[in-house]
């Protein structure tokens, strides 16, 4: 804080030297200077506003984001010829984006990334559900913007003589090289290079690197690289020399998969105490099932991460950070998923999804049909429902469920995928209206947690009810139930659990915020009481139709032995069988062909186009469209 004082009084003196009695920038290198100190203002604007400690960002990538801000500010200079208006422009800008991020993270703990314009209309929709607190960092970061645009503001230029033709082609040239340069910083991998890639935890890389240089590297990566030695004709062939168990189950059961959101256990943190058990049905849950923790990509937000990868076996780990699959990759062409495998057994499956929330979010109704999904659920088919908080819940979110099931076709297994909203965040103002009042006995920061603790006991009351429901049916049914991320809490929530402050958390703390439980249920067979101690989203589809018997694809046999090399491959982190926790980073500099097949095969189903080698992505049973 003492070094930004500092600065402060220094670029004041410094404006009071060089600025004319008139108000007018006494030359264009005294311009340029001006402009790189505003670029500074603007940089620090910023870090404070992401809530980012600057004496933890190294000089040089300070000096690289500086570097950034003022190729913006000549952006707006050179064709303007207004110090002024580069100036008060650059401050906005970075006041605007600045404020904008300090929401976001509130939101969901990561800044903006560019990934998230495809997502925007999403975001906006659940935004307002969330209630936020201004605190020091954004009145700071307010005030040193309005001040900057102020003194910029009193600068007084001359009036500039009409541009001639030739000025005009030199301006026009001189734009095109620094767009260029912009272009060629896009294209390259040369910001991507000066940042710290902290891929699993966009926060983290953020903080590490500054906002704008981590911005722009990830958009720069942003491209999906062809992976090396990619070659569809390989896939053929090793899809031909590959062979898949046939199943010799007569049964083809209903299944049911709840993907519930925000469901999690807080306890995989620390001692949670509260008045009463927040989980007493699911935590009973341990004979007869399948029950474990399960290592989710995202945290606090980024639903459409765990959903991708539980529906199709991809990992987010192959993919650049920021990126959201539903909206960059998926246009309405058929794609392989864990609905198609099902569509295409020998008694075809009836697919349904059910989501009691706006139907446009995260481009599903395209997503969906592309998947193979009969029919998609959303708000506008519930009726007489229970709103809690701002979301209806999962009582009436379960009795749709059942709804759908028993208009099923008779003799034809029904799949159902159900993404809940009622424990959506936005956690602190509405416990009024919960059925169910849990307190923590120890937290003091508010009503963040009673309220998200007391949405969990309402979600383990509505599971007991399904649950209890298909254990009065005949016909055969698996159940599976997983929460998407944990919550997004309150900073004072994270500091009392772990009894230090977020900065200092150790890697094996941080890849807690990942875990959420999962069950598997089953009203026909005895599924053994298996806990599993660790799994990863890509692999949990492929767990399921284990226990189902159906016939499965070559790709998710693939996963099956990979499972067994990795238990855990997620942006949490990477486990190897022998438990040890690496991250994607330090595997890149491996040479593992497991992981190289698996991201080829994963290019060749996201952009294989023409040549996707359907072999591997649908059961061999079945003749391809």
């Amino acid at each position: 804080m003492k070094k930004l004082k500092l600065m402060w009084v220094k670029m004041l003196a410094w404006l009071k030297n060089n600025i004319k009695k008139d108000g007018g920038i006494r030359n264009g290198a005294k311009a340029v200077l001006f402009l790189l100190l505003v670029s500074v203002w603007s940089f620090i604007i910023m870090e404070i506003f992401c809530m980012h400690p600057l004496y933890k960002i190294k000089i040089y990538r300070i000096v690289w984001n500086i570097i950034l801000y003022l190729f913006l500010a000549i952006m707006i200079w050179i064709p303007t010829r207004r110090v002024k208006c580069a100036g008060i422009g650059l401050i906005g800008f970075s006041g605007l984006i600045g404020c904008i991020n300090y929401f976001v993270i509130l939101f969901r703990g990561n800044p903006v990334s560019w990934g998230d314009f495809a997502q925007a209309k999403t975001a906006l929709s659940v935004a307002n559900g969330y209630s936020y607190t201004l605190n020091r960092n954004f009145w700071i970061a307010l005030g040193m913007t309005v001040v900057g645009i102020a003194l910029c503001a009193v600068i007084k230029e001359k009036k500039k003589e009409k541009r001639t033709s030739r000025q005009w082609i030199h301006t026009g040239m001189t734009c095109a090289g620094i767009i260029g340069i912009w272009v060629i910083l896009i294209n390259s991998n040369i910001l991507y290079k000066q940042i710290l890639p902290i891929k699993w935890n966009p926060s983290i890389q953020s903080r590490a690197n500054g906002y704008l240089l981590s911005f722009m590297a990830d958009a720069a990566n942003g491209k999906v690289q062809k992976p090396k030695d990619y070659d569809p004709e390989l896939l053929e062939q090793l899809a031909d020399d590959t062979s898949v168990t046939p199943s010799t189950q007569e049964i083809q059961p209903n299944i049911i998969v709840i993907m519930n959101e925000s469901f999690s256990d807080l306890s995989v943190l620390g001692d949670i105490r509260t008045d009463e058990e927040y989980l007493p049905y699911f935590h009973s849950l341990t004979e007869d099932t399948i029950y474990g923790n399960l290592y989710v990509s995202p945290y606090g937000g980024n639903t459409v991460y765990s959903e991708f990868e539980f529906l199709t076996g991809n990992s987010m780990v192959n993919l650049p950070v920021g990126v959201v699959p539903y909206t960059n990759y998926i246009h309405g062409d058929k794609t392989p998923s864990l609905v198609w495998t099902l569509k295409q057994q020998e008694n075809p499956y009836q697919a349904v999804a059910i989501h009691p929330y706006d139907k446009a979010g995260y481009n599903r109704v395209v997503v969906y049909k592309s998947f193979g999904f009969d029919d998609f659920v959303t708000k506008d088919d519930f009726s007489d429902y229970k709103i809690d908080r701002k979301y209806i819940s999962d009582q009436d979110d379960y009795e749709k469920l059942i709804d759908v099931y028993e208009q099923k076709k008779e003799g034809q297994p029904i799949f159902i995928f159900n993404v809940t909203m009622q424990n959506h965040g936005g956690y602190g103002e509405r416990i009024y209206n919960m059925r169910e009042k849990i307190h923590a006995l120890d937290y003091k920061g508010g009503t963040d947690l009673d309220e998200y603790l007391s949405c969990i006991k309402e979600s383990d009351t509505a599971f007991e009810y399904l649950i209890n429901y298909f254990e009065n049916v005949d016909e055969p049914t698996i159940i599976l139930m997983f929460g998407d991320h944990q919550p997004r809490l309150s900073d004072k929530f994270y500091d009392m659990v772990y009894g230090k402050d977020t900065d200092d958390l150790t890697d094996e703390e941080i890849r807690e915020k990942h875990i959420v439980p999962f069950v598997m249920w089953s009203n026909y067979q005895d599924l053994g009481g298996q806990y599993i101690e660790a799994i990863s989203t890509n692999y949990l589809s492929t767990l399921l139709l284990d226990q189902t018997g159906v016939e499965q694809t070559k790709y998710q046999q693939f996963l099956k032995e990979l499972h067994r090399k990795y238990p855990v491959l997620s942006l949490a982190g990477v486990k190897t069988a022998d438990g040890t926790w690496t991250t994607t980073e330090e595997l890149e500099e491996q040479e593992n062909t497991t992981l190289d097949l698996y991201e080829q095969l994963q290019y060749n189903y996201l952009f294989g186009k023409n040549n996707r080698v359907d072999e591997w992505f649908y059961p061999q049973t079945e003749s391809q469209e």
